[in-house]
C-alpha cells in the first residue's frame, strides 16, 4: 500500500489509533517489527482534529468517535491526508504526511 504513494516504510515515523487499542497485538507487533512509535489519542482528542473525515457509525458506536484512523494520522502529523480511509483485511489504514521544516 505505502508504495502506490512513493512510500516506503523508512518514510514511516509512527502508528497513531485510538486508546482503546494501545494492547492490540497486531499493532504492538507492526510497532516492534518496524521500530516505530505507537502514539494513541483519547476519544476527545480525536473529535478535537478539524477537517472532513470518512465516518463510520460502526466505529462512532464503538469508540464514541466516528472516524479513527484519519483523524489519528492527522493529529500525529498535523499534516494532510494522503491516503484516506482504506480497509484490508478488518484493518482501516489513513496516511497523512508530516508538515516539517529543517532550518539552519
Amino acid at each position: 500500500m505505502l508504495e502506490e504513494y512513493n512510500l516506503s516504510s523508512d518514510d514511516v515515523f509512527a502508528v497513531s489509533t485510538i486508546d482503546l487499542k494501545k494492547e492490540e497485538p497486531a499493532i504492538l507487533q507492526l510497532c516492534r517489527n518496524y521500530c516505530l512509535k505507537l502514539v494513541t489519542y483519547t476519544p476527545q482528542e480525536l473529535l478535537e482534529v478539524g477537517g472532513e473525515f470518512t465516518r463510520s457509525d460502526f466505529v462512532k458506536f464503538v469508540t464514541g468517535v466516528d472516524n479513527v484512523c484519519e483523524r489519528a494520522a492527522k493529529r500525529a502529523t498535523n499534516g494532510e491526508i494522503i491516503m484516506k480511509k482504506n480497509c484490508c483485511e478488518h484493518v482501516a489504514l489513513s496516511i497523512a504526511k508530516r508538515d516539517w521544516v529543517c532550518e539552519f
